[in-house]
């Protein structure tokens, strides 16, 4: 695939995503609307607790998916159909592993901490689990896609499936008030959106269907020596995605997950806006970089930066001036927390967004092995920061773990590992340092702003 081509699906993969987020983001506010109406807003803390604890348990594929991508997109510019297959067989076998492990934990989950402390809940949570190990299960064909630049189609498929799930799952909670049926719902949905992947996927990509294929186990051994590095990176991406939801609930109760995972349906679409970016642009960037020199790739990566953190910012301030207005006027008061945890989820939106841009640059170079601790280090971190600020901040203290840790251990050493591949002498400082004080100042013009 030339760059020409790749930047052409690379502009059409991110204009279908944002178009097909926001219809299922639309219809994920209305339904979240229905749900309070009539399961309340402690049924919601139940619903984002079973939805971050298998985000959690994602970050057992140890970023299977990344390594399997990147090598089948490789083959596909050599026209190499043996080496494709290879990478899909290989995927296919892992990723039944996978979903047998993520079943095993998440049955872990269910017996020793919601079945003394939440009897009620242990089948709606196997059956939503039920559902999600789905998507490991079927849904191992979507790297073949995403390899050959059509995750247009994959946004259209998963998003169209979240638009079925959300209009099933209202009419279920209108005419039944079951909590098991919305989860029997949803994971019927999921279900069926990765069966329908899983079928059409051979259309796309016409070599999936001769599977005689022999792997060959030295490359096998090659393409995993990566993971180690990238399971830290990815769990370390995940945490902060998945954290909140399970501190809030765990820690306060789920009636404050709920008010605070209705906070959380605005601040993930306004993220969601980046990650559909970088799932978009990494191939990109990582093709101009194997191909040109080291000045122009530390040009690049500067631009990126400058672009994200700009269109971090701005939207975060839109958030921050629009967001609890709105969410105020759907859901009320009663069912939100208070506007000082508001404030400083716009702060942790902005920081955890403006990194996005740095994540594709990382991942463009290949860059995971010179820090892979350092996502260790941000969950520790975030895990002591929070148990000794909760009795003083309450629910505030989750949004303001992160934002300390973001902004003092993740964003400077994930640009200074970037500039340090990309840049030589002062600028491999002088840049991350720049990021620094400029994250710092944006935080606090948004921090003032949003109150």
């Amino acid at each position: 695939m030339d760059r020409d081509r790749r930047f052409y699906y690379g502009l059409r993969n991110y204009g279908v995503g944002v178009v097909t987020a926001l219809v299922s983001g639309l219809l994920m506010y209305f339904s979240r609307i229905v749900f309070l109406r009539y399961l309340g807003v402690e049924a919601v803390g139940y619903t984002t607790l079973f939805e971050h604890v298998f985000l959690l348990l994602s970050s057992l594929d140890l970023g299977v998916s990344t390594s399997l991508t990147f090598y089948m997109a490789s083959a596909m510019k050599d026209d190499d159909s043996r080496r494709m297959k290879g990478a899909l067989a290989l995927a296919g076998r892992i990723y039944i592993i996978i979903s047998l492990v993520i079943m095993v934990f998440g049955l872990l989950f269910a017996f020793f901490y919601l079945r003394p402390f939440y009897p009620g809940l242990s089948l709606p949570f196997l059956l939503y689990l039920l559902g999600q190990c789905s998507q490991y299960a079927l849904g191992w064909r979507v790297m073949a896609l995403n390899a050959s630049g059509r995750n247009d189609l994959v946004s259209i498929a998963v998003q169209g499936g979240r638009i079925l799930e959300y209009s099933f799952s209202m009419v279920a909670v209108v005419l039944t008030g079951s909590f098991t049926m919305f989860c029997l719902v949803s994971a019927l949905c999921t279900f069926l959106t990765y069966v329908a992947i899983y079928l059409f996927s051979p259309s796309v990509c016409p070599w999936m269907k001769n599977r005689e294929v022999k792997t060959d186990r030295r490359e096998d051994g090659r393409l995993l020596k990566t993971l180690p590095a990238m399971f830290s990176h990815r769990v370390g991406a995940i945490f902060f995605r998945a954290f909140e939801g399970i501190a809030v609930t765990v820690v306060f109760g789920a009636v404050e997950g709920g008010k605070y995972a209705n906070l959380l349906l605005f601040s993930n679409f306004f993220m969601t806006i980046f990650w559909i970016f970088q799932s978009s642009v990494t191939g990109i960037v990582g093709d101009y970089m194997a191909k040109e020199d080291q000045a122009s790739s530390y040009a690049l990566y500067r631009k990126i930066t400058l672009f994200t953190f700009l269109g971090a910012f701005l939207l975060s301030l839109l958030y921050g001036l629009l967001g609890y207005s709105l969410a105020l006027l759907s859901f009320g008061e009663e069912n939100l927390p208070p506007r000082s945890v508001f404030s400083l989820m716009t702060v942790s939106v902005f920081l955890l967004s403006s990194r996005v841009g740095v994540a594709v640059v990382r991942d463009g170079c290949g860059e995971y092995r010179k820090d892979s601790l350092k996502p260790v280090v941000e969950i520790v971190a975030v895990l002591i920061l929070l148990f000794a600020l909760s009795p003083y901040f309450g629910v505030s203290s989750v949004p303001l773990s992160i934002i300390l840790v973001a902004l003092f251990i993740s964003l400077p050493l994930d640009h200074l590992v970037v500039a340090s591949r990309l840049g030589k002498g002062r600028k491999t400082l002088l840049f991350p340092l720049l990021v620094l004080v400029s994250s710092a100042a944006g935080s606090i013009i948004i921090l003032l702003l949003s109150k």
